[in-house]
Order: structure tokens, then C-alpha cells, then sequence
């Protein structure tokens, strides 16, 4: 009877193991390994995503003096006076942006005090994981005196 067993055994457990060998080949099965949690992730949650993974804007801003909208030499990098909105957020140039989500298009917008920015609005896009967006920002000076006032032929306008 015991050896009716053994015989039994033989014969089927290796039809079993060529079933499922033949199940995971057939229909392209991967085993894939579980993730395990650990008591830290339950009691502080899940940590924030790489910063690898995010987008980065850098940003600079430089006294276009010919207004040509380049850099050129003996045009000075700024440091003050600029800001620029990046997700709702104002920052003071230089500006270092990190942590901006991918497949997302983000408004850049850019304005001075006694400088003018012109690039006004922009927008940018993060495709890849860890890209990293450069902005350099032409400023030009703006015209803040009042206007006089309209005099004809027979006077001031009252």
C-alpha cells in the first residue's frame, strides 16, 4: 500500500509542476514580488517621491541694455527688484525651483519694480523624470515718469 503511494506521488506531482510551468509560459505570467510595508510606513506614511523623479525650474534675470533679448557681454545678472510665480508661488531672483510633478504644465509669470521683465508669461512642461528647465529672464528699464500735462495754443487744459 506505501509503495502504491510513493508510485502515485511520482506521477503526479511532476504533472502538476509541468502544468504550471506550462501556464505561466503559455499565457506570459510574471511573478512579480510583493512590496513589503514596514511599521514605519504604516505609523509616518508613505515617503515623498525622490527628488529625482520631480522637475526643477532655474532661474536667472540680466539688464538687457540693446534690448535684444540675449545675453551679452557686460550685461550684468540681477538680484533684486525681479519676481517670478512659479505654481502660485512668488519667488526673488535667482530663483531655484524643485519638486514640480511631472506630465504637468506649469505658468511661469515674471515682473520688476523699476525693471521690466519681457518674458511676461511662460509655460513649462515636464516630460521626463529629473529634467531640469533654465530660464534667463531679459529686463529692460521701465518708463516711469508721469506725463506732462496737455497745454495748447491758449493755455493749460483745466
Amino acid at each position: 500500500m506505501l509503495f502504491r503511494l510513493a508510485v502515485a506521488f511520482l506521477i503526479l506531482v511532476p504533472s502538476v509542476v509541468a502544468a504550471e510551468e506550462n501556464t505561466h509560459s503559455d499565457f506570459n505570467l510574471e511573478e512579480r514580488v510583493r512590496k513589503r510595508g514596514n511599521i514605519l510606513d504604516i505609523i509616518f506614511g508613505t515617503p515623498p517621491p525622490m527628488p529625482t523623479e520631480r522637475g526643477k525650474v532655474i532661474i536667472h534675470a540680466f539688464y538687457d541694455r540693446n534690448e535684444d533679448g540675449k545675453r551679452d557681454a557686460g550685461e550684468e545678472a540681477l538680484s533684486d527688484g525681479i519676481t517670478c510665480t512659479v505654481d502660485g508661488i512668488t519667488y526673488s531672483l535667482p530663483a531655484f525651483v524643485p519638486g514640480l510633478k511631472l506630465d504637468q504644465r506649469f505658468e511661469v509669470t515674471c515682473s520688476g519694480e523699476t525693471l521690466q521683465p519681457q518674458l511676461t508669461e511662460k509655460n513649462v512642461f515636464f516630460g521626463r523624470r529629473g529634467e531640469i528647465v533654465r530660464l534667463l529672464v531679459p529686463c529692460v528699464e521701465t518708463d516711469n515718469r508721469t506725463p506732462e500735462p496737455e497745454t495748447s495754443a491758449d493755455g493749460p487744459a483745466d
